[in-house]
């Protein structure tokens, strides 16, 4: 009799315990997807803030800046002509960050970039951040669109919403082809 109580004390035990650690889990993953979402939305706010800043700082002023932007140390300086820092903003560094861009008539994928701004509040050229989650998939683009002189720069940020979960091996062809296949296009929306 004493075996079989021990028996059905052990179970209850295991039971409690199992119990117990599908609560941490749920709790534990509930919390990571709440913080990658702050992440996210955070590192949204700071990249198209600093670029609308600076660009209309340069407008009123007449000064120009120079932001150099390095997602692989997930920050972005501003300098003065000078190169005097005025200022360094840092993003969250769980996240990935990846622009897609031209050189010597090759795309490729880069994680700096130095552009400068210019008087008339536009910027020296436009580019596409896209902002990947903890997993490495792609959650956010934000795109800057330069104009002829006395036109702001316009920033434009998406959000994606649906279609299949592009990565970082796949962002460079997924890129080219979004604006050329529609069907891409309503993957987004435009915040």
């Amino acid at each position: 009799m004493k075996n079989k109580e021990k028996g059905i004390i052990l179970i209850e035990i295991l039971i409690v315990f199992g119990i117990l650690v599908s609560i941490f889990s749920i709790t534990f993953i509930t919390f990571k997807h709440i913080e990658e979402k702050k992440d996210l939305e955070k590192a949204v706010i700071k990249i198209s803030e600093v670029i609308d800043e600076y660009t209309l700082k340069s407008l009123s002023t007449g000064m120009i800046y120079k932001i150099d932007i390095d997602y692989l140390d997930k920050n972005i300086k501003i300098k003065t002509i000078t190169d005097k820092i005025e200022e360094t903003i840092n993003l969250p560094t769980k996240l990935s960050y990846l622009v897609p861009y031209t050189i010597n008539g090759s795309s490729q994928l880069i994680d700096k970039l130095s552009i400068t701004t210019t008087m008339d509040g536009n910027l020296s050229d436009s580019f596409t951040t896209y902002i990947l989650d903890y997993s490495g998939k792609i959650k956010y683009r934000i795109a800057t669109y330069t104009f002829q002189e006395n036109k702001i720069l316009k920033i434009n940020i998406y959000k994606k919403i649906s279609g299949v979960s592009i990565s970082k091996k796949e962002l460079l062809k997924y890129h080219e082809l979004l604006f050329s296949v529609e069907e891409l296009n309503n993957e987004w929306r435009k915040q």
